[in-house]
């Protein structure tokens, strides 16, 4: 089982910055979970950050050209993710301790098609 995890940010890198932080701590390199950060627009020096904050926590990173809104880049967050799973978080959402291994137990009972 292969999990996208699919994160929109907008001029925050300091949330996208803790955000990170907690799902890596919980993740750490498992080779079946990628975290896709969808910045939407941000303003060059934001973006910048962004970019520099995703490299250091391996994860994907694309650049809107523009301000397009939550549905747009979650859009944008499935048409790049590779998972059987595409989990959807907020860069403000702050994830409890036991997230992620609660989270993979959960999908592997839910049948892949409805």
């Amino acid at each position: 089982m292969f999990i996208s995890i699919v994160i929109p940010t907008y001029q925050r890198p300091d949330y996208l910055l803790s955000c990170l932080k907690a799902l890596r701590e919980q993740i750490g390199n498992d080779q079946h979970t990628e975290i896709i950060v969808i910045d939407d627009g941000s303003c060059q020096k934001d973006a910048s950050a962004n970019q520099k904050i995703c490299a250091e926590h391996r994860c994907s990173y694309f650049h809107q050209g523009r301000n397009r809104g939550m549905a747009v880049a979650r859009n944008t967050g499935i048409a790049n993710s590779k998972g059987e799973w595409v989990v959807f978080l907020d860069d403000d959402v702050r994830i409890n301790e036991n997230w992620f291994s609660s989270l993979v137990p959960l999908l592997k009972e839910m049948p892949l098609s409805v």
